[in-house]
This record gives structure tokens, C-alpha cells and sequence, in this order.
């Protein structure tokens, strides 16, 4: 009886401790599977989560054009979404046609969002300009609305030849005058008196060319042999009378026993190419030892043979002369430009132009081609750059679609 009441004890100590264990252990479990449900449905909600799809930024604005001139004018825009991305580029394109895109004139003004300002440059006289602006991303390119404006018409540019002696009564005179963008000319010439700073209404001699630009000379004779002279070009048109520079010559230097030498620095050519052409037109060499003839350059006016910049040529017959400048000409810098004779009795030099070399766009090589394959769905391509048209380069890559002639709107 003893044995069985013992193991009655002991079974109920048994079965107590058990329905504590049970309890605890039940609880332990429904923790240990709530967790895991959570921990399950984050995992397989984060496996459904989709990609992040960029889009191009919104341009809210383009400015209308404010202090437009003959040449440049005002303009800005607003960046008002980055459209998830950072915006790498902003600024205004430009054309005269319409619907302008950045493969047209661009100006770049930094990144990122907000509003901006940006100057039209090297625009033409009396000319319809169409503006965007835009803003870029990775995901690609987007405009604001268009604007139009029209540039101002000028005055215009006249410039006096040097004279051309052809004997000791003769000499021949001339200028040229440039149209001011539809401010056309109404009439253009020279004139002459025997005293400095005279006006058209003072002058001794007047002679006219007509209407329209362009260069004009005329030879006078029976000049006086001993006594000196003042010129000077003009050109007559609806904005203004503008006027080249004083010229002052005489056919006999009193000091010399011979005819003082004589350039023309001619027009700047090819400014827009890799080469620029200076040179000038040898007027009279008269009699003077001559060593060599040539042009010399500077971003500041009146450059002489001691400036850093020249270019020369033996001597040749009377007659023109041209020479190809490749290196020392930067691209949006003006240029002032003088022909010069180096002779026994010093330096001449011939009227002074500018030029300012212009910018032009990057040069690619025009077919891409594929260097090597590197996977089934990956190809490695490669192109040439061989001009970065003076400019800074802001962005160089490949663009690519499944459509003919991509762009960087496509995928770059």
C-alpha cells in the first residue's frame, strides 16, 4: 500500500509539471511562428518590390528673351523636377527654323534643379530666333516650352583701305562696308580733304559707290605731288552713318627719296574651320629693300612684328598673299589682325581687322563600330573623336535604340 500511494504522489507531481512545461512550451511556439510569418512575408513582399523606373526632368519655363541686341540676347528657364535622378545638364537651345533640340546651338548652365540664366551669343542682325529650355538626366532629355524672338538690326561695319599709290599723281582709294542684318545701305564711299578730322559736310572730294555692302575703290588722278592728304570710308544706311578709320598719306615723303611702302590686310577667311587664312595685298613696294612680308595677331589691338603671334613670307611681286595660321588661334577669342612690310627703313603696316574663330561641334567618326563581343547580350563599341570643336566637352559616349539614327533621348 505504501509502494502504491508513492507512485500515486508521483504521478500527479508529474502530471503538474508537465502541464507547466506544456503551457510554456505552447507559447514559446506561437512566438517562434509568429516571428516567422513576419519574417516570411517581409522576405516575399521584398521579392515582389519593382525596380525604380526614372523619367526626364520637367522644365516648367523658358524664359522669355530680354535685352536682345544685334548679336546676343537673355534667356533662362526653371527646372522643376529632377524626375527621381539627379539633373546632370541644363541650359537654352536655339535655331531660326523651329522646335529647336540640343543638337542645335546650345548653352550649358550647370545642373540640378531651379531656375537659371543664359546669354545667346554670335547670333545674326534682323534674324527670327525659336528657344527651348532643357534639362537632362539619365533617363533622358526634356524641353520647356518655345519662345521666339527677333535680334536688332545694326549699324553695320566700314572700313578704310590703306591707298594704293600708282604714280606720283594717282592713287587709288577704297573701303568696304558690311551689312548690319537688314539695315541696308543706302549709299557707301569715300572722302577726301587736306585737313585731319573733317565730316562729309567739310570734305574737299566726295565720291560714292551706290547702295549695298560690299568693298568699293576708285583711282583719282592729278593729286598734288607734295602735299598730304586725309581720307576716309562711310557708309550711309536707315540706323546710322558710320565711318572707318582716318587715313593720311602723302605721294612723296619729304624725309625719303622714295615712295613710302604700302599693304592691305585682307578679310579673315575659314574662320570656322581648323585653319584660319590671314594675308594681305601688297600695295607698293617702292623701291624699298624689302626682307620679308607677312601678318601679325593678338587678342589685343594694334599687334605688332614684337607680338607673339606672327606668321611670314619672303618677298614677292606686288599682288596678294595669303597665309594659313593653324595654331595660336583660340576659338571664341576675338582676333586683331595686321599685314606688315619689314623693309631697310623699318616696319609698315596695313589696316587692322578682327576676327573671332568660331566654335564649332564636336567631330565623331561617323560609323560606330564593334570592337569585340563580349557575352551573348553585351557588346563593347568603340568610336574616334577627332575635334572637340574648341569648346569644353561636357559629356562623351555612344547612344543607341532599336530604331534608325538614336539620339541621346534613346538609351546612351
Amino acid at each position: 500500500m505504501k509502494f502504491l500511494a508513492f507512485s500515486y504522489t508521483f504521478t500527479a507531481a508529474n502530471f503538474f509539471a508537465s502541464f507547466i512545461m506544456n503551457s510554456i512550451l505552447s507559447k514559446v511556439l506561437f512566438i517562434v511562428t509568429f516571428c516567422t510569418s513576419i519574417i516570411w512575408y517581409g522576405c516575399d513582399n521584398k521579392a515582389d518590390t519593382k525596380p525604380i523606373v526614372y523619367i526626364p526632368p520637367t522644365v516648367s519655363e523658358t524664359r522669355t528673351a530680354s535685352a536682345v541686341e544685334g548679336n546676343s540676347a537673355l534667356s533662362g528657364g526653371t527646372v522643376s523636377a529632377d524626375g527621381g535622378t539627379s539633373v546632370l545638364s541644363r541650359g537654352l537651345c536655339w535655331n531660326t527654323t523651329g522646335n529647336p533640340t540640343i543638337a542645335d546651338k546650345v548653352s550649358a548652365n550647370a545642373s540640378g534643379l531651379g531656375s537659371f540664366e543664359s546669354k545667346l551669343r554670335f547670333l545674326k542682325p534682323n534674324t527670327t530666333y525659336f528657344a527651348k529650355a532643357y534639362a537632362a538626366n539619365k533617363a533622358g532629355v526634356a524641353y520647356g516650352p518655345e519662345i521666339s524672338f527677333k535680334t536688332e538690326k545694326i549699324a553695320g561695319t566700314c572700313f578704310t583701305d590703306p591707298i594704293v599709290i600708282i604714280d606720283n599723281r594717282s592713287a587709288r582709294f577704297g573701303g568696304i562696308v558690311l551689312d548690319g542684318g537688314g539695315a541696308s545701305f543706302i549709299n557707301k564711299g569715300f572722302f577726301l580733304s587736306k585737313s585731319p578730322d573733317q565730316t562729309m559736310q567739310m570734305a574737299d572730294t566726295i565720291v560714292y559707290f551706290g547702295p549695298g555692302e560690299g568693298r568699293f575703290s576708285v583711282t583719282i588722278s592729278n593729286l598734288i605731288y607734295s602735299d598730304k592728304y586725309y581720307f576716309r570710308a562711310f557708309g550711309i544706311n536707315e540706323k546710322d552713318t558710320i565711318y572707318g578709320e582716318e587715313e593720311i598719306f602723302s605721294l612723296y615723303d619729304k624725309d625719303e627719296s622714295f615712295l613710302v611702302p604700302r599693304i592691305i590686310t585682307s578679310e579673315a577667311k575659314n574662320i570656322g574651320s581648323k585653319t584660319v587664312s590671314l594675308g594681305g595685298i601688297i600695295a607698293n613696294l617702292s623701291g624699298d629693300s624689302i626682307k620679308f612680308i607677312g601678318v601679325c595677331w593678338s587678342n589685343k589691338p594694334n599687334p605688332t612684328i614684337s607680338s607673339p603671334n606672327k606668321s611670314s613670307t619672303p618677298l614677292r611681286e606686288n599682288g596678294s598673299f595669303s597665309l594659313n595660321i593653324v595654331s595660336r588661334v583660340i576659338p571664341g577669342d576675338t582676333h586683331y589682325v595686321r599685314a606688315y612690310i619689314d623693309g631697310k627703313t623699318g616696319t609698315y603696316y596695313g589696316n587692322e581687322i578682327f576676327f573671332i574663330a568660331l566654335k564649332t561641334i564636336p567631330e565623331v567618326v561617323s560609323q560606330v563600330i564593334p570592337t569585340s563581343r563580349i557575352g551573348v547580350d553585351t557588346t563593347r563599341l568603340g568610336f574616334n573623336l577627332t575635334s572637340a570643336g574648341g569648346g569644353k566637352m561636357s559629356e562623351l559616349g555612344i547612344c543607341y535604340s532599336t530604331n534608325p539614327n538614336p539620339d541621346i533621348s534613346n538609351q546612351k
